[in-house]
């Protein structure tokens, strides 16, 4: 009985005909006969010889820092990279035009002649368009990665809505009315940043150190501040408040229209580049393994 003395039975291997000799009386030569038509009939049967590794199926697949496999980079080595560049960019122009909004939102109003009410209303549309940013943005990417839209594009695409956005704010600066539209539309776009963010942190530079990573890319928040926020608003608002702004009731208040298109005009130059920087993250990146796994599960 053939079943009964396993070490003397003859296996064929994938029924292509390979025979594995007794134990031990096998040549390096018909082993690696053997090997070839196991991939023959693998490929025979549509599935790539690299899939049929088990290194490669337990998720090894050229393993540390490789391009085509699962990356966990150190801070270090992470701040070496090209893509981390590009992202800290995306993240950084991104988050000025909201930064701008959610810190002159009293400023704002009254520039546009709005009623003092308006400013609460202003900060409580920023705050939902912010909250449904993050959910939508997170759903959509998450249901379009499988499709071959690695999450990196959305940032890509999100920056060039809002470059467009800046850019009919500073076409349409002397209508009050667009500034509530505007207000949800650059929430909705700023928390869309830090739903993508994170999200591409984890996928590009690995989990292992993503804690300091993602603390890291943070950064881009507090700088945007200080550059969008804070010094480009006050020297355009200052500069509109000279050239003849017309002075509030609080004097000194700017009201007019020049008193933030030139700020809107900036923030869509910087969008449009920051949107340049997500194209050639989602280049660099289009190559990960983690991108590849996610579009294989529905091929």
């Amino acid at each position: 009985d053939c079943t009964a003395r396993l070490p003397c039975c003859p296996v064929a291997l994938g029924g292509n005909g390979g025979v594995l000799k007794r134990e031990g009386r096998g040549t390096a030569d018909d082993l690696e006969e053997e090997t070839g038509n196991d991939q023959q009939v693998f490929e025979a049967a549509g599935v790539p010889a690299a899939a049929s590794s088990p290194d490669l199926q337990a998720g090894g697949g050229g393993g540390g820092e490789g391009e085509e496999g699962d990356r966990s980079m150190s801070p270090l080595g992470m701040a070496q990279t090209r893509s981390f560049w590009a992202l800290i960019l995306c993240v950084f122009c991104g988050s000025g035009s909201g930064l701008v909004f959610i810190l002159n939102a009293s400023q704002l109003c009254r520039a546009e002649g709005l009623p003092v009410r308006t400013e609460d209303l202003l900060v409580s549309v920023l705050g939902i368009g912010n909250t449904c940013g993050r959910v939508a943005s997170g759903f959509v990417s998450d249901a379009l990665a499988v499709r071959g839209w690695h999450r990196p594009w959305f940032l890509c695409f999100a920056l060039a809505i809002q470059a467009c956005l800046n850019f009919l704010l500073w076409l349409f600066s002397d209508s009050a009315g667009v500034i509530l539209p505007a207000a949800f539309l650059t929430g909705f776009l700023y928390g869309s940043m830090w739903s993508l963010g994170p999200a591409c942190v984890s996928e590009v530079f690995g989990l292992k150190y993503f804690g300091t990573n993602y603390a890291i890319l943070s950064f881009a928040t507090p700088l945007a501040t200080v550059v969008f926020a804070d010094e480009l608003t006050s020297f355009f608002y200052g500069r509109a408040l000279k050239k003849g702004g017309r002075l509030g009731p609080h004097s000194p208040l700017c009201v007019g229209a020049d008193c933030f298109s030139d700020t809107f005009l900036t923030l869509s130059l910087a969008c449009c580049i920051g949107s340049v920087a997500g194209a050639v993250l989602s280049c660099d990146t289009r190559g990960l393994a983690v991108y590849k796994r996610q579009v294989a599960v529905v091929g």
